[in-house]
């Protein structure tokens, strides 16, 4: 073992075993710089001052050389460092000759044309990185994976759902209301802003044209919300810059009842409304149409906040009140879209706030 300036370390065994050199700085996150033995002895200079440069700017680095055969020790050593609790692995990156693994049927993970699977594997595999950050996801964001099926593994979802939409169709045709096979769901309008982005190539290029260009299709989860890894979250309201005693007798006015109680938070007072929603309207839906309704009419702005915690810690501020919203349940979710309409936006979370954080992709570039 060798000191270096005092403050890192390097753990080596002979010119080609590993050499690992710890981070020179404390930082709650850390770095890592992969690289093989060669390339460090012909770039030593360059890497040390890059490693020199990402410390300065506030994250500890790791520097890690070895002669690497094949991709699994390098994976392993990421995992280690990520799940140091004191300072986690938040990045890395690989410089010089660095083992890639080639992946099968992944053709969808490129923009490159590729061959056949029959062809060739080395000719038809994709090379991908991906395969060393798939470990579990930051500030308590849990795991996330996701496969492409193909064969027959394909030919049983889609008879699943057929078999799906044949039973909602039956089940409609009874009660002789307009059939809802699937409710959309899209807090962040990414379906509205493809459907919006489609639209706009059809009026340019024509109907007939783009009628099967890949800006027609996107990519959807299929979700059970009755699946009890389903959870639904309320979504609360959080009013700043208002005159909460105006704001309150405003809405005792329009929207008092004697129906469900909505608890609220105000600069360390609390207390609770209860509203007109005896018709079977949402609770929420009555809110949010009268502090739409408010804020037309008056200053103030309004937010969306996850976390019953979070709306009390956040409504302590001056001329700023939260509004807890109650949950939606799930046995009357689909009754209340067929009778009422759309949601309201921002009606309900699926999941706590730190579970809502990412997004598993697939993508074809075209």
């Amino acid at each position: 073992m060798i000191a270096l300036a005092g403050m890192a370390w390097i753990l080596t065994i002979g010119m080609n075993a590993q050499t690992i050199v710890k981070p020179s700085v404390k930082t709650k996150t850390t770095f890592a710089i992969v690289t093989d033995t060669k390339s460090y002895e012909e770039a030593k200079e360059e890497i040390d001052a890059y490693r020199t440069s990402v410390e300065k700017e506030g994250l500890g680095t790791y520097l890690i050389v070895d002669d690497w055969k094949t991709p699994q020790p390098i994976r392993e050593l990421l995992i280690q460092l990520h799940a140091d609790k004191k300072a986690p692995l938040e990045g890395c990156v690989f410089l010089g000759d660095i083992p890639i693994p080639m992946l099968r049927d992944s053709e969808h993970l490129c923009s490159a044309f590729k061959a056949a699977n029959k062809k060739n594997w080395y000719k038809s595999s994709v090379p991908s990185d991906r395969y060393y950050d798939d470990f579990d996801l930051m500030e308590g964001g849990g795991h996330i994976s996701g496969w492409l099926l193909q064969g027959e593994a394909v030919a049983s979802v889609n008879e699943a759902i057929a078999a799906y939409e044949a039973d909602v169709l039956a089940k409609f045709e009874a009660s002789g209301k307009v059939p809802m096979t699937y409710a959309v769901g899209d807090g962040n309008h990414s379906l509205a802003t493809a459907k919006a982005c489609y639209e706009e190539l059809k009026a340019k290029e024509g109907a007939e044209k783009v009628a099967n260009h890949p800006a027609r299709f996107a990519l959807v989860e299929l979700e059970n919300i009755y699946d009890e890894a389903q959870v639904f979250e309320p979504i609360h309201r959080l009013l700043t810059n208002v005159d909460v005693n105006g704001l309150l007798e405003y809405l005792q006015t329009e929207i008092g009842g004697k129906g469900t109680a909505v608890k609220w938070f105000a600069n360390g007072q609390a207390g609770e409304l209860s509203i007109n929603d005896e018709n079977g309207e949402l609770p929420l839906e009555v809110i949010q149409i009268a502090l739409d309704k408010y804020l037309k009419a008056n200053t103030g702005e309004i937010d969306y906040i996850h976390g019953d915690e979070t709306l009390e810690q956040l409504s302590q501020k001056e001329n700023t009140i939260g509004f807890l919203m109650p949950n939606v349940t799930k046995n009357a979710f689909f009754e209340n879209i067929v009778n009422n309409g759309v949601m309201p936006r921002k009606t309900f979370s699926m999941g706590e706030a730190e579970e809502k954080r990412y997004y598993l992709e697939g993508r074809r570039i075209i």
